[in-house]
């Protein structure tokens, strides 16, 4: 990995193509990273949303059940409170994660 260009010999107003190729590098390693990044971000949005859907969905499935069996006392809710804190615990997961690879690939460890 370049970590810098050495300009000190060249004079000013005269790149060598070696550092113009050099920047280029580095240039179209920054976009593709900040591609991969707004990728997962993508991938992440679009898995929540999916999620978050489908919890609506049950509610309104939940809402009409109970409506349609609220006299006879019989009817056991589907979504209880256990599901709403599985479904905020593992989305706090997800964008832990999330953060965590898409930091370890902007910035990777170059040590070692």
């Amino acid at each position: 990995m370049i970590e810098s260009i050495n300009l000190s010999d060249t004079p000013i107003g005269r790149i060598s193509d070696r550092e113009k190729a050099e920047v280029a590098s580095i240039r179209t390693d920054t976009w593709v990273r900040a591609g991969m990044a707004f990728a997962l971000l993508g991938l992440f949005i679009f898995l929540n949303w999916q999620a978050m859907d489908f919890v609506g969905k049950a509610l309104q499935q939940d809402a009409k059940l109970l409506a349609a069996s609220q006299f006879n006392g019989s009817y056991k809710a589907l979504i209880t409170p256990e599901v709403v804190i599985a479904l905020i615990t593992a989305t706090a997961v997800q964008l832990g994660a999330a953060i965590i690879t898409i930091m370890g690939y902007l910035f990777p460890n170059t040590k070692g």
